[in-house]
């Protein structure tokens, strides 16, 4: 085989494949022998039947694709290793000569990676986040699990207020009938919480246990059922139970009752460790998104469309896995936003741009730098990934391996090693 390489605009190179006359007969006899074992021919047994014959019926034409596939994968990869390239997509492939008797043409274009410089990426100056935890933070922390252990209690010598749970009967109308939707029995609401229609929840402040009130409201004029907005309705309303919020005691008992602690001090030393803990991995999560940040934007980097394709592609699914958990398909969603897929591709664009830079940026550094993963930092990874899904070091390395994932995961945490040399090697304040 001959190559010609030739390097073209937009970062494409084009090569150029002769094959020789003894090759191009070769592949044209291989598919020959696939064509005549599915075939009869009238006097030959299947498979038997002769070359000559069988061109003179059908055309030595019908054989051309099936030889030209034959010959792509060997002259597409003799290319590839004379150009010493590696290419970002599958080729275009332009069969310029094939025919029986002559030498064969082949053109592949190729996309590359297009060459860049990265910008100065030791000492970028950053602020590293306060990750101390304040009395105040643990006192709100402390607050918060009061109110998830609360319990609702029995107010019934006092009038509804904000916060309290109502328990109300309701019945609904426009211009005096009643409407589908408008009714209902003992519905608890909180009121406050603005989970009815604006301006109901506040008409039911200081009503008493069995009082029965009317209010009207009037529904939003983009309410969902389009029948109803706009309109003007009275509610006939009887008041059932109210009840109240009663915080459980900030002591020893509660600390028991919530953990394994035997005393509230304990609980709060405790409390107050974990909190640090997240506020360290907070800090160090956002120093590191700043560093790379910085050291990208240094760099300039023409983006191939089909890596940020890809990467619309793959946030794409990542939707649609969500979705699926929440019980919802995405050409439902979309249709509920009011968007095409297209616009969401659209949407999606300029964050797949910059990751696909940040991603060639690291990559880059990582090879200036000679940064690699050994096979025991690997192991390593793995062991961690393990341990965090409750799984057996050889479970995962198999669903790695399975799900075609086992170079990414290298890849990944060669890009995890590439950040913390960009960590060490910034000015942090």
């Amino acid at each position: 085989m001959n190559i010609a390489v030739e390097k073209l605009d937009d970062n494409k190179m084009l090569l150029e494949v002769t094959i020789a006359e003894q090759q191009v007969e070769a592949a044209l006899d291989a598919a020959f022998r696939k064509a005549a074992a599915k075939i009869n021919v009238p006097g030959f047994r299947r498979g038997k039947v002769p070359r000559q014959v069988f061109e003179a019926r059908y055309g030595v034409e019908s054989l051309y694709e099936d030889a030209v596939d034959a010959l792509l994968p060997e002259a597409y990869g003799a290319a590839l290793d004379a150009a010493k390239v590696e290419p970002l997509d599958r080729p275009d492939v332009d069969v310029v000569q094939f025919a029986k008797g002559k030498e064969a043409k082949l053109r592949f274009t190729v996309e590359l990676m297009p060459a860049f410089n990265v910008g100065e990426y030791k000492g970028v100056q950053v602020t590293k986040l306060d990750a101390s935890v304040t009395d105040a933070a643990v006192d709100m922390e402390l607050k918060k699990l009061q109110e998830r252990h609360a319990r609702l209690v029995d107010v019934a010598q006092t009038d509804a207020q904000i916060g309290d749970t109502v328990f109300i009967d309701y019945r609904g109308a426009i211009d005096g009938v009643e409407f589908a939707g408008g009714t209902a029995e003992r519905q608890s609401l909180v009121l406050g919480s603005g989970s009815f229609i604006p301006g109901f929840e506040g008409q039911l402040i200081g009503m008493g246990r069995d009082e029965t009130r009317n209010i009207q409201v009037v529904f939003p004029p983009d309410y969902r059922a389009e029948h109803l907005a706009g309109k003007e309705a009275t509610f006939a309303i009887k008041l059932h139970e109210i009840k109240r919020k009663e915080l459980p005691a900030l002591d020893d008992d509660f600390a028991k009752e919530i953990s394994d602690f035997e005393t509230l001090a304990e609980f709060t030393a405790d409390l107050c460790s974990r909190l640090t803990q997240a506020a360290e991995k907070n800090a160090k999560t956002r120093l590191e998104n700043d560093v790379v940040a910085k050291v990208v934007a240094q760099t300039s980097v023409d983006v191939p469309k089909v890596l940020a394709e890809r990467e619309i592609d793959s946030m794409i699914e990542d939707m649609s896995h969500s979705l699926t958990k929440s019980g919802l398909e995405l050409p439902q969603y979309l249709q509920r936003i009011g968007r095409s897929a297209e616009e969401l591709r659209g949407e999606f664009r300029a964050s797949a741009l910059e990751r696909v830079k940040t991603r060639l940026v690291l990559e880059k550094i990582g090879e200036i730098e000679n940064i690699s993963v050994d096979a025991g930092e690997l192991n390593a990874y793995l062991q961690s990934m393990a341990d965090s899904m409750g799984r057996s070091l050889d479970d995962v390395h198999r669903m790695l391996v399975e799900r075609g994932q086992f170079t990414a995961a290298s890849e990944s945490l060669r890009t995890s090693k590439t950040i913390d040399f960009l960590v060490q090697a910034a000015s942090i304040q």
